[in-house]
């Protein structure tokens, strides 16, 4: 479970969170991540300059304009929940709870 909010001016959560989410999703863990808000990156930063490609951040770095609340890398490797901690454990709690379980164990392999 990760905490995707701005961190450190608008746009970017923590980078060593964002790197942590690569991680477990390279490793093909559940990845849960949430937000305070679910405004767009476009509506969250503001556009020092518009040109024909889009907006551009007082950076002169291009604003990602995919219709997300974070880059398109962090979005597509997580589950994203609107909220802060506890309304992502409940989305948590509310999946794991529609899984079937299984019966017998995951079962161990023979040395």
């Amino acid at each position: 479970m990760a905490n995707l909010d701005d961190f450190r001016g608008s746009g970017e959560p923590d980078s060593g969170t964002a790197f942590e989410v690569g991680f477990a999703a390279a490793l093909d863990k559940p990845v849960w991540a949430y937000r305070s808000t679910e405004k767009t990156l476009v509506e969250r930063v503001k556009a020092a300059a518009i040109g024909s490609e889009g907006g551009f951040c007082a950076g002169g770095y291009l604003i990602e304009d995919f219709g997300l609340s974070v880059n398109l890398m962090l979005a597509c490797s997580a589950r994203l929940v609107v909220g802060g901690p506890g309304a992502c454990l409940d989305a948590i709690r509310s999946e794991v709870d529609q899984v079937t379980p299984r019966v017998g164990g995951s079962g161990l392999a023979k040395r």
